[in-house]
């Protein structure tokens, strides 16, 4: 007994036809496209986000903190290197976000 294309579709796509399948097929296009973000993408990016604050803030209490050692100071300079690092930080990841979007 022979089959034709659409027997085979049905066999391979349950009780999808080929032109369900289709359909499916270019709305996921469709929605990747104009930007849909799925859960793995938004963790991708929230961790990007999360380094891009840390690492500044966290190097610039380090250069601080060495600084402050050579100098004998107590914190002045750890404290102040921090929150400079932390305002990089919370900038590069402003414009990152406004690039995303």
């Amino acid at each position: 007994m022979k089959t034709d294309k659409s027997d085979r579709d049905r066999e391979q796509f349950g009780p999808l036809s080929s032109k369900d399948v289709r359909k499916r097929s270019e709305r996921i296009k469709r929605s990747r496209r104009e930007g849909d973000r799925g859960f793995w993408q938004y963790l991708g990016l929230i961790g990007s986000v999360g380094r891009m604050i840390i690492l500044p803030a966290v190097g610039g209490a380090f250069l601080g903190r060495y600084i402050d050692a050579k100098l004998g100071d107590r914190i002045s300079w750890t404290l102040t290197l921090l929150i400079v690092g932390l305002a990089a930080g919370c900038f590069g990841a402003w414009r990152h976000i406004r690039e995303e979007r």
